[in-house]
């Protein structure tokens, strides 16, 4: 998060998208929607990332998607920005979102008022094990 704001490597949506040249996929939106920060490894090196803002990602999914990725988008738009927003947003008594590992399941979870909350479409998912 930048500013308030979720920011994407511009590598790895364009290889999510199957897009040819995925390091000069940043070429195809608008400078306000792309920016170069350095980004520090846990061993200590420096890699200058070119970053996609979320605008830029939603242009892509449009632009670029294909049908099957209907799954990654959602993914995006449901669990990884809205929890993103949540983890950078000060303390409140609002709810938020989090994420909960289960019986090698990940699932997200909605604290409100010290009570874990979960959306009404994945209880059977939750209740039948494969």
């Amino acid at each position: 998060m930048l500013d308030n704001q979720a920011w994407f490597a511009s590598r790895d949506i364009a290889r999510l998208l199957s897009v040819q040249y995925p390091d000069s996929f940043h070429h195809r939106f608008f400078p306000h929607e792309v920016q170069t920060l350095p980004l520090t490894y846990r061993t200590g090196t420096t890699e200058d990332t070119v970053l996609l803002s979320e605008a830029a990602i939603y242009k892509a999914f449009v632009r670029f998607g294909h049908p099957e990725l209907e799954a990654l988008d959602r993914w995006l738009c449901h669990d990884v920005i809205p929890t993103l927003r949540d983890q950078h947003t000060p303390e409140s008594e609002a709810p938020r979102r989090v994420l909960l590992t289960w019986d090698a399941r990940r699932l997200m979870l909605l604290n409100w008022q010290g009570d874990l909350w979960m959306r009404w479409e994945e209880v059977p998912q939750l209740a039948w094990r494969d």
